[in-house]
């Protein structure tokens, strides 16, 4: 799994490579994002890339978001496309 990482004042910026968050890849997307998590309260996701997100891919970014909730932090997604959102 492709991700480029951005810092920006006190923003991560994540940005996914591939068209894809899905069982096939949750696992490696947990293992590279586990750094940014320790060192970052606020991060944004660009989903801008992704065409396709199951239920794996959203409870990976929900795990995201309960990790950086409980020491005060936040998590943003953008650019979320119109098939990902329903």
């Amino acid at each position: 799994m492709e991700l480029a990482f951005e810092r920006v004042g006190e923003v991560t910026l994540v940005r996914f490579a591939g068209t894809t968050l899905d069982a096939s890849n949750t696992f490696e997307f947990r293992e590279r994002i586990a750094s940014v998590l320790d060192e970052s309260n606020r991060i944004v996701f660009d989903l801008s890339p992704l065409t396709f997100v199951d239920s794996s891919g959203l409870s990976a970014l929900i795990s995201c978001l309960k990790r950086l909730s409980a020491k005060g932090g936040d998590v943003v997604l953008c650019g979320i496309q119109k098939q990902v959102e329903i």
